[in-house]
């Protein structure tokens, strides 16, 4: 937090009145407090002092894509905000976001000159500038015109341990709005972004064969599965207009240009529920949870079934599917409110909250008399030791994720009981979602069908706004979400 008392300035940007060339380009001013600052916040980009040597000049300094971010306080003059630019180079994207200022204890004011750009949020003065952003063109929402592109960057270093908010930071990029001409790229206006457990291994510098997807590439930006609306295309499967989902950046925009990425890319055909469930129940969570629940672990009515992690994004509709096949269902999360959603919203027969129990081959035991047929591992390490003591005879368990290990991965849990594997004959496979692809069709059909009946319900955990989704991901491995996280960064 910074702070101004008493100043003649506050933030300014000054560019001499001259055709000089050069410019000022994706600047972020954020979090300050103005306390009796005489201009709090201005842009003169035709500044010549005495009028010297500049009469009737405009500058050739271009001023674009400036962010004023949470600026708080008081102005000792009634005109706070002062956007003074030139006729024929005028200043472009200027943001205000959350700023509030007053003058004498009223809202203060402000001016524009030859500025265009946007507000958002509660702004304070009433802002001289458009409420959302202007330099939307016509074709492809874009013609050639530069906007601010915020991003989440991965910072430059590989993460160990558990990955925290200082190891992503926001970066403000500028990105055109028309894909190059004559390519095959996609524009994009980015929707919805995943959080998803994986992207913690993809923090870690690994070898190719260590997982399915790379590792980021630090100093860029992340990115993962979301959904997003085409703004310009040269690529003839896509239009101004469509909804897709697949593989995109953590930013405001992306821009796809390998024709493997375009590739991943699919339509949204339907559109009568949220367009978010795409990323969770009728995207790559709700197919891996058919998978693996019905591929991996064929299930038959009557059966004892287990699953870990059972209130994120995957766990809820295992016990959803458990259920409708006529199986005895318990889950385990990390809280009680977890747990109570698990048995009053999502209808799980039992529930316990792993992190009250001393002993957690004895609580399996307590709510599976009889041993576990079907065991959906959505966390490894302990609970996984302590479900193979608990299997039935030729029971399944199918192997999703790891969440407990992924804070040590050079130097994983050991897992004690496999010896069960060979006295209960029951097998244990791992799977990636992606070698079943080919029953998406299959699966969408009969989730939508789920849905629309009232047989399935799917809970999300939304998080508002770019700047929070470090926070929103760092949050899934301290079991802050409750359900599917997902980070809404625009409304369309």
């Amino acid at each position: 937090m910074v702070v101004f008392t008493n100043s003649l300035n506050g933030l300014r940007i000054k560019t001499w009145a001259r055709p000089t060339k050069g410019f000022v380009r994706g600047v972020l001013f954020q979090h300050v407090i103005m306390k009796n600052v005489q201009n709090p916040i201005v842009i003169d980009q035709n500044y010549c002092p005495g009028n010297l040597g500049c009469p009737n000049q405009d500058s050739g300094v271009k001023i674009s894509m400036v962010t004023y971010q949470d600026i708080q306080g008081t102005s000792a003059s009634e005109v706070a905000v002062k956007f003074d630019c030139s006729r024929k180079n005028p200043c472009r994207n200027i943001r205000l976001e959350d700023v509030k200022l007053s003058y004498m204890r009223q809202p203060a004011t402000s001016t524009c000159n030859n500025v265009v750009g946007s507000a958002g949020g509660i702004v304070v003065p009433a802002s001289c500038l458009k409420k959302g952003l202007v330099l939307l063109a016509k074709r492809g929402m874009g013609n050639g015109d530069e906007v601010q592109n915020k991003q989440v960057i991965f910072r430059d270093y590989y993460v160990s341990g558990l990955p925290k908010e200082s190891d992503l930071i926001l970066n403000a990029a500028t990105i055109e709005l028309k894909v190059p001409e004559g390519s095959k790229a996609v524009l994009l206006k980015n929707l919805y972004l995943s959080c998803d457990p994986s992207m913690r291994v993809r923090m870690k510098k690994l070898p190719d064969s260590a997982s399915y997807l790379p590792s980021f590439r630090p100093g860029s930006p992340l990115y993962g599965f979301g959904v997003a609306k085409v703004l310009d295309s040269g690529h003839p499967d896509f239009k101004e207009g469509d909804l897709v989902c697949g593989l995109i950046g953590w930013e405001e925009y992306t821009i796809i240009q390998d024709s493997k990425r375009v590739g991943m890319l699919t339509k949204i055909q339907f559109t009568d529920v949220p367009l978010s469930y795409y990323i969770g129940i009728l995207g790559i969570p709700g197919l891996t949870a058919y998978v693996g629940f019905y591929e991996i672990c064929a299930p038959k009515k009557g059966e004892y079934v287990f699953v870990s992690a059972a209130s994120g994004a995957i766990g809820q509709l295992v016990g959803q599917f458990a259920k409708l096949m006529g199986c005895y269902v318990v889950g385990s999360a990390g809280s009680n409110e977890k747990v109570d959603l698990l048995k009053n919203k999502l209808g799980f027969d039992e529930a316990f909250n792993y992190k009250e129990e001393k002993n957690l081959a004895a609580a399996l035991k307590r709510y599976f008399l009889e041993g576990i047929d079907i065991y959906f591992d959505n966390v490894g390490g302990k609970m996984l030791d302590a479900v193979l003591t608990n299997m039935r005879l030729h029971g399944r368990i199918a192997v999703c994720g790891m969440i407990s290990q992924y804070h040590n991965l050079d130097e994983p849990e050991g897992v004690h009981n496999l010896m069960s594997l060979i006295v209960k004959r029951f097998r244990m496979e791992g799977f990636v979602v992606s070698d079943y692809f080919h029953l998406f069709p299959k699966f969408l059909e009969l989730m939508r069908q789920h849905i629309k009946e009232g047989k399935m319900v799917y809970v999300e955990d939304i998080s508002k706004g770019l700047e929070n989704a470090p926070a929103a991901l760092v949050g899934l491995f301290h079991g802050r979400n409750i359900g599917k996280q997902v980070v809404l960064v625009s409304e369309e």
